[in-house]
């Protein structure tokens, strides 16, 4: 396992099975940081002196109020967007995970999640 500056580990752990609702919390959660990625330099330009627009529906907005409405509706548009493609691909990931077996993972462990987890292996034994 290697160590990380900030005193976490990073381990291995092995994907057998995943919940809906974990998968979708994945997913989600993804597609709401991208959307930030996104809104972020649209803000930036408008505070800069760009040119953006923000459209929805009839209702417009540019400059840096058109920046800002980027950045909150970004993440809310692409979060929605990845819920719905977690939804359309669950199952087919679910079937290549039974047909594979597994998944390896690297993730990354606090020290208090490491000592957790020693003491409950400690306890089994």
């Amino acid at each position: 396992m290697k160590k990380t500056k900030k005193g976490g580990e990073m381990k291995k752990i092995t994907l057998r099975k995943i919940s809906f609702g974990s998968y979708m919390k994945l997913f989600t959660t993804n597609g709401v940081v991208l959307g930030v990625v996104v809104g972020l330099p649209f803000l930036i330009i408008a505070i800069c002196g760009g040119d953006v627009e923000a459209h929805i529906g009839d209702f417009r907005l540019s400059g840096v109020p058109g920046g800002v409405l980027a950045l909150f509706m970004s993440p809310v548009l692409t979060g929605c967007a990845f819920a719905l493609c977690a939804l359309l691909a669950f199952l087919p990931f679910k079937l290549i995970l039974r047909v594979s077996k597994f998944m390896k993972l690297n993730v990354l462990m606090t020290e208090a999640e490491t000592k957790e987890e020693n003491a409950q292996a400690e306890s089994v034994e």
